[in-house]
């Protein structure tokens, strides 16, 4: 069943005695490998889509594909290894870049370490 409140989920600075509108935006570019039960996670600006199932092929998916939220299109970014991925959970670590313990060096941060 369908929620019908659930646009309201997450919006903090918006009063309640304000109206909000009911609206899904529609006018989006499509995926160029559509999928379900994938792991999604927003990193910065582009929100990531992890594994999945096609369900109209019956297969899993393999690859890792971004949406860039900026300039409105998704992108296949990389191939997972032979594995199936699908029912998948995302969890997003945030490191501290001032911790005391640890100098911070971003030529060790990679495109492909998004969940390993």
């Amino acid at each position: 069943m369908d929620e019908p409140n659930i646009y309201q989920y997450n919006l903090p600075d918006i009063h309640v005695t304000q109206e909000i509108r009911k609206t899904w935006y529609m006018d989006l570019p499509r995926m160029a490998i559509p999928r379900c039960n994938s792991c999604i996670v927003l990193i910065g600006t582009n929100l990531w889509m992890i594994g999945g199932f096609s369900y109209n092929k019956r297969t899993p998916i393999k690859t890792a594909s971004y949406y860039d939220t900026v300039k409105k299109r998704w992108k296949n970014a990389f191939q997972l290894p032979d594995h199936h991925y699908d029912n998948m959970e995302g969890v997003m670590l945030v490191v501290p870049a001032s911790n005391g313990n640890f100098r911070f060096q971003d030529r060790f941060i990679y495109s492909q370490w998004l969940m390993w």
